[in-house]
């Protein structure tokens, strides 16, 4: 009985620790918080998009997420890096798409992680999938700085 016993508690211990592990993975276990201080990211949703991101003076950055959504989780650490890098130059937002789904149809999301760049309120770009942090930086200096003019004055 014993043995029993012993083996039925190995396996109690082993199977809670790969469920704890796996859905720890996979579901935040406090939410989504938001980074803080400079560089923060900010949630928006329907009911704030036009004021926060169509309406901004700064060109903006919308992640489109899920919170079940392993990609999303890899990309949200590239997302609040850029957020930092380019405090003061760039807006950074997410939206969540299980919350907001008429802005994720609006904007043709079907796939997650979705990434949106918008300047002066118009989609400047459009990217799929879990980016490289320099894909997404060679993306934003794009929209940022303009296209260099070069006068010939003497031709």
């Amino acid at each position: 009985m014993e043995l029993v016993l012993n083996n039925y508690l190995k396996r109690l211990i082993f199977f809670t620790i790969i469920f704890e592990n796996a859905f720890g993975l996979l579901l935040p276990a406090q939410g989504w918080p938001e980074t803080v201080g400079k560089g923060a990211v900010t949630t928006v949703t329907e009911a704030n998009f036009n004021t926060e991101v169509l309406q901004s003076k700064l060109p903006v950055l919308v992640d489109f997420y899920a919170t079940w959504c392993g990609p999303c989780r890899l990309y949200r650490e590239v997302v609040d890096q850029i957020a930092q890098d380019y405090a003061g130059r760039l807006k950074v937002v997410r939206v969540d798409v299980d919350k907001n789904p008429q802005l994720a149809s609006t904007y043709g999301v079907d796939e997650l992680p979705t990434t949106l760049l918008i300047k002066n309120g118009k989609k400047f770009k459009k990217r799929i999938g879990a980016l490289e942090k320099a894909e997404v930086k060679t993306e934003i200096n794009q929209m940022i700085k303009p296209p260099e003019i070069t006068l010939n004055t003497f031709q």
